[in-house]
């Protein structure tokens, strides 16, 4: 969904490293068991977290492979500021409301979306359950820390916060955050691509830090057992949001797979601490230059990271397709693609509930029927001559979704799946060779009749990696 919000909220949630336990590695002293959690001292005052944030980057340098380029602003956020924040940041700005407003009604139209569900209301309501720890401003480079009651200078929760957005800062000052974050032609498929990349750089920072203080023994097994308390409660948070807002996490486990995909034994270390932290660097580097062109190269990283295996998206041309839609006198409002991710949840039962642990797996957000994606456009269009609308509603509006697989099986069986838990959406399907199906939504009279007159003698041109892509099976 294209809710993107600009802020990057720190969640210390050790359940999207599965099996990782609370106590393993904080040793019992060597005169008798573990003492009890001492009384926390008083929260930090602003000078003390500059100073802890001076010493979090050093850590952060090392871990994550790279130098800051210039010390990061941080301060203190009351739980009411963060807040406040959060709501301005998914306001946004008024293209962004437009945007978001056509999005919410294309995805209603095939199914993703409720009827009548408001996107950023949920996601909002998912957000404001529990307050993050920490949030990481892109526009302003500011870090700032959310001021909890049992917040303090020597918490292992705090500097895992600190570490986590500490790697955003690091990450914006290389990459420029700015340029993909405000770039309106973003689809919801490359907004999860994106996620997944830079949420995955900061988790296994994180978690490296964690594992290297679980085995350092500075700190007693209590606090490793309320760190991952507060990581199972903010799962169980998300596990109760409706599935399209849910998925915003699938970025968080499937980013530390893609990342450490060229390192065999990786996640065995970076769960250990066994070995050293693996060297995150150069795969962020890599495909922060270089961004997988869809999220099916993220679940399946062999698509991206090896040559031989690299698959391209299958791409098909605005232009052509506006085109044949304007001689049914139809105007494109917006486009999209939704990739394998939001395929995957297509083809699910529509009220799908998660199990918490499911969440932290990246074999949730993907199955058989979603797996043979090849690629995917949609077209939210309007009468040639209808007016423009201040507050778009899903019934003014039509939507054409071009669907394109590897195989004419894959192709098959997505339709199948997506008739049967979204039957009133998939209901009016055109085939397109043996590889392709366009799905037509809310059309009906001359419009309609002019798409099914045209579609099967003039489909879209479409290449794959540079070269022309036919509906037909090869």
């Amino acid at each position: 969904m294209l809710l993107r919000s600009s802020a990057f909220i720190g969640l210390t949630c050790l359940l999207f490293i599965v099996g990782a336990p609370a106590t393993r590695g904080a040793p019992p002293s060597a005169t008798g068991p573990v003492s009890p959690i001492p009384t926390p001292p008083p929260p930090p005052t602003p000078e003390q977290l500059r100073v802890l944030a001076a010493r979090m980057q050093t850590e952060v340098e090392t871990l994550r492979g790279a130098s800051f380029k210039h010390p990061v602003d941080v301060g203190l956020f009351t739980e009411s500021e963060v807040r406040d924040f959060l709501r301005q940041d998914l306001d946004g700005s008024a293209s962004a409301a437009a945007r978001r407003a056509h999005a919410t009604c294309a995805h209603q139209l095939i199914g993703l979306i409720p009827p009548g569900c408001d996107v950023q209301a949920a996601f909002e309501q998912m957000m404001m359950r529990f307050v993050p720890g920490g949030i990481y401003d892109h526009r302003s480079g500011a870090l700032r820390i959310v001021h909890k009651p049992d917040l303090n200078v020597d918490s292992l929760s705090l500097r895992c916060v600190l570490v986590h957005e500490l790697v955003h800062a690091l990450d914006d000052q290389y990459f420029d955050f700015r340029k993909f974050l405000e770039d309106d032609a973003v689809t919801s498929d490359m907004e999860h691509v994106w996620g997944a990349v830079f949420e995955g750089s900061a988790v296994v920072v994180q978690e490296a830090y964690t594992a290297q203080r679980r085995r350092s023994g500075d700190f007693p097994a209590q606090v490793f057992e309320q760190l991952n308390a507060e990581g199972a409660e903010q799962m169980r948070t998300l596990a109760e949001s409706p599935a399209h807002v849910a998925v915003w996490v699938a970025r968080f486990p499937c980013g530390i797979r893609f990342l450490l995909h060229q390192q065999p034994g990786a996640f065995l270390r970076l769960v250990t601490g066994l070995g050293g932290p693996p060297s995150i660097g150069p795969a962020v580097e890599a495909a922060a230059g270089n961004l997988p062109r869809s999220f099916e190269q993220v679940l399946h990283p062999e698509k991206y990271w090896a040559a031989a295996t690299r698959d391209e998206p299958v791409r098909i041309d605005d232009a052509a397709v506006e085109a044949l839609l304007a001689r049914a006198h139809l105007r494109v409002v917006f486009r999209d693609t939704l990739g394998e991710l939001l395929c995957c949840l297509l083809t699910t039962p529509a009220d799908r509930k998660f199990n918490p642990l499911e969440l932290s797996m990246p074999t949730t957000w993907t199955n058989p029927a979603a797996a043979g994606w090849g690629g995917d456009r949609l077209f939210l269009v309007t009468a040639a001559d209808a007016p423009e609308v201040a507050q778009p509603e899903p019934a003014a509006f039509g939507c054409v979704w071009f669907t394109m697989w590897d195989t004419p099986a894959d192709c098959a069986e997505f339709i199948a799946a997506y008739r049967a838990h979204r039957p009133e959406a998939a209901a009016d399907v055109m085939s397109l060779g043996e590889r392709g199906a366009v799905f037509l939504h809310r059309l009906s009279g001359p419009r309609l009749e002019a798409l099914r007159t045209s579609l099967p003698t003039e489909p879209p041109t479409c290449t794959h990696a540079g070269r022309p892509w036919s509906f037909r099976s090869p």
